[in-house]
């Protein structure tokens, strides 16, 4: 059965009963292996255990299919139920697992499989989807958006912590999109703001190093001040530095979406000021004075130009045999122009 994305979290944790085989697979590494290791751990508590746990390497399998049901069918040499557990599968298992699951033994055995991002026509994954209640593939895909807030958020929480809204703005702009990475760096942050509650942006910056964060807000103000030379300067420099073109452009796109909600309150009557301070999350304060200056010099049409500009940049560089550097750096100038 395919386990859907709302339910995911509570199955790894604690997975129907009649589940024998299942398959976390997805592009986000750190996401696989921790749910991997969730799901193994509701079999059994010690991952290393000899006497009731193996970890067959998914080459060795691919060449000996029968030595996955020959694990799966092993009685636990110290009672409590056994764990099979293979990471960094692919579709080479198939056959091992198409011969098992035609067949699965009567044991209280867990199989458990670590993969990659493997596609809709992935034998594997469809062996897992279409095999009943006995079998589960679960996706682990990079999350962003408001999704990717909330799991920061529920990190940091975990952690007995509370991050401001600007605060959990430059986590999700800059922190590792893998998840074992992602909490690494959080509990960095944790260190370093033991003792308190609430973490600030600041503290964030400090803890971290801005990691670009604090160039890629300059990059996003420069673009908004009308300041060509500059951006051409911060974007060379972060694409210098393998910081992601769609980052740059997304960044820069979020910055010009809050001042067009600013300018329609300003259009309805508010001061530029106050239609500033109405934006939620709250503007950063040293960015505050900056951006009604920029809401001053921007109308709702240049906005809207802008955007769709910066839209259709991103989809050039990703379907354009153009450098998407070259594309990225052009566009985020032509706009600051």
């Amino acid at each position: 059965m395919k386990i859907a994305p709302a339910r995911t979290d509570s199955f790894v944790k604690s997975p129907d009963a009649a589940l024998r085989v299942a398959l976390v697979y997805g592009p986000d590494a750190g996401l696989v292996r921790e749910r991997g290791l969730l799901l193994a751990r509701t079999a059994c508590e010690t991952a290393d255990d000899p006497f009731r746990v193996a970890t067959p390497a998914p080459g060795t399998v691919a060449e000996d299919p029968a030595l996955l049901m020959d694990e799966m069918a092993a009685q636990s040499l110290s009672g409590g139920r056994r764990l099979v557990h293979i990471q960094g599968a692919g579709d080479g298992l198939a056959l091992a697992l198409t011969n098992l699951l035609a067949n699965l033994p009567g044991t209280d055995t867990l199989l458990v499989i670590e993969a990659g991002d493997l596609g809709k026509n992935s034998k594997l994954r469809k062996l897992c989807e279409g095999g009943g209640s006995e079998t589960a593939a679960i996706a682990c895909y990079t999350e962003d958006g408001p999704a990717r807030r909330r799991t920061i958020a529920t990190l940091l929480r975990e952690q007995g912590f509370e991050a401001d809204g600007d605060a959990l703005d430059l986590l999700a702009e800059t922190a590792p999109a893998d998840r074992m990475a992602l909490k690494s760096e959080l509990e960095k942050l944790s260190i370093y703001a033991m003792g308190r509650q609430k973490i600030s942006r600041a503290d964030v910056a400090e803890a971290l190093g801005d990691g670009g964060a604090a160039e890629l807000d300059a990059l996003a103000m420069a673009v908004g001040a009308g300041a060509p030379g500059e951006v051409a300067r911060l974007a060379q420099r972060l694409l210098s530095e393998n910081m992601s073109f769609v980052m740059l452009l997304r960044t820069v796109q979020r910055h010009l979406l809050r001042l067009q909600l600013a300018r329609a309150a300003l259009d309805s009557g508010r001061t530029a000021t106050d239609a500033i301070k109405s934006l939620r999350p709250p503007v950063f304060w040293k960015h505050e004075t900056p951006m009604v200056r920029q809401l001053q010099r921007w109308s709702a049409e240049r906005l809207a130009r802008a955007l769709v500009h910066l839209a259709e940049a991103e989809a050039q560089c990703k379907s354009t045999g153009i450098p998407a550097e070259t594309v990225c750096a052009q566009a985020l100038v032509t706009v600051a122009r």
